[in-house]
């Protein structure tokens, strides 16, 4: 489908999207309709239209709802959505040759994917261990006090966006600035340890708070589960956290990105596996999925009114030790209707 008949329909949209605003061709952003965005900040925009293989493309950086424009303009208005399918379907009748084509680029980009030399280059991703004493990457370990034995795979990436385009898909990130220094953390299959996404990490503060964090897959259909290649699932204690650099600090941790947590959830895989939410009582996606977890079973962890950190990361840049945390992790840890009652506490705080 042509993505002229996305912006249009954009265009007819735009009116119903608190704050909406074009930044740039193609590239949109507004409150998120779905999550209500910040309950905070009533000028918080981090809901975004973007193209992406020859579509548009919305995504929320707080709910992380993601879905093409078409999917997202049913759940907003199915009137029009139904003229959009009209038009579509016009479009396509006049277009054979261009849907043709477009068949072929998509078909050869899978291809591509699926065929992807699994090898990273050295010339523009350097493991820490090979960073001088006074590299800046190294200053924001230090600052984040990353432990040292997770050093070996993470990686200083002088221009991120640039090595995403020329070692996984030209197409990505094209509103982002081709400047970009990250750390990269490395998502890798438990079995032969390939890796199959990445999570860039900005080193210097950003305006856009959803752009601090990219994460790019690889691989289609893949779920974005960091820290598989070494996890042990026979272990009897085991954690999984929103952000990968949080469970690097505690032994047999997982990190979830994105919708895969639903499927994490519904899996018998992971079903004695611990859940740590950030603790954010304020955010509407996390309040959501902490009821969901409860709901369904699972064990998880409700931190105490003193704790007024955000995440486990803070509170080990603040001196905590990672034997504190994971103390205040199992001591705070419940399930079904314990948890239930300290989650309603939780939410009022």
């Amino acid at each position: 489908m042509s993505i002229v008949i996305d912006e249009k329909f954009v265009n007819l949209l735009s009116p119903r999207l608190p704050l909406f605003k074009w930044e740039q061709s193609l590239k949109a952003k507004f409150r998120c309709p779905i999550c209500g965005d910040s309950k905070k900040s009533k000028r918080k925009t981090r809901g975004y239209i973007f193209p992406y293989k020859e579509k548009l493309w919305m995504k929320c950086h707080n709910c992380t709802a993601s879905m093409p424009f078409g999917t997202f303009l049913k759940i907003q208005d199915h009137n029009l959505y139904k003229e959009y399918l009209t038009d579509k379907f016009k479009y396509n009748n006049d277009h054979r040759w261009y849907d043709h084509n477009h068949t072929k680029k998509a078909t050869a980009l899978e291809y591509k994917l699926k065929n992807a030399n699994n090898k990273f280059n050295d010339a523009q991703l350097i493991s820490l261990l090979k960073l001088p004493a006074d590299h800046p990457c190294l200053a924001y370990a230090l600052k984040r006090r990353i432990p040292k034995q997770h050093w070996q795979d993470l990686f200083y990436c002088e221009n991120y966006i640039k090595w995403v385009k020329e070692n996984i898909d030209t197409e990505l990130y094209k509103f982002v600035p081709e400047r970009d220094e990250r750390l990269v953390m490395v998502f890798r299959t438990p079995k032969n340890k390939t890796a199959f996404a990445y999570s860039g990490r900005a080193l210097v503060h950003v305006e856009d708070e959803t752009l601090r964090y990219i994460i790019t897959k690889k691989y289609e259909n893949t779920d974005l589960i960091y820290g598989l290649d070494r996890f042990d699932f026979e272990k009897s204690e085991k954690y999984i956290f929103e952000g990968p650099i949080d469970s690097l600090y505690i032994p047999n941790s997982l990190a979830v990105a994105g919708a895969s947590l639903k499927k994490i959830l519904k899996s018998p895989k992971f079903s004695d596996i611990v859940f740590v939410y950030d603790n954010e009582p304020r955010n509407a996606a996390i309040v959501k999925a902490m009821e969901t977890t409860i709901n369904l079973g699972k064990k998880i962890v409700i931190f105490p009114d003193e704790v007024r950190y955000k995440d486990i990361g803070q509170m080990i840049e603040d001196g905590k030790s990672s034997d504190d945390v994971l103390k205040l992790l199992r001591k705070n840890t419940c399930t079904g209707l314990e948890a239930m009652l300290k989650y309603r506490k939780w939410k009022k705080c």
